[in-house]
């Protein structure tokens, strides 16, 4: 069954989210290394999310050498209505 999507950002989501404001664009290893939950998750789950939330257009990406670097696409003001 496939999850339904939402205009809202997820919990975890909102952790990459507030991640990427406080320190511009990132790549998936920097979210993955420095998750402030103190989370350790597999670097492929963090990977999915990030790419499931460009899906959703909650982020944008560029290709940098072999990876994506990624930056909000959608500001905080409006992720906090």
């Amino acid at each position: 069954m496939a999850r339904s999507t939402s205009d809202l950002p997820t919990a975890t989501e909102l952790v990459v989210l507030n991640y990427i404001y406080a320190n511009g664009p990132s790549l998936v290893g920097d979210i993955w290394k420095n998750d402030p939950r103190g989370k350790r998750r597999a670097y492929t789950s963090v990977m999915s999310l990030m790419s499931v939330m460009y899906d959703k257009g909650f982020l944008d990406r560029k290709t940098e050498k072999r990876a994506y670097r990624y930056s909000a696409k959608v500001s905080q003001a409006e992720v906090r209505k």
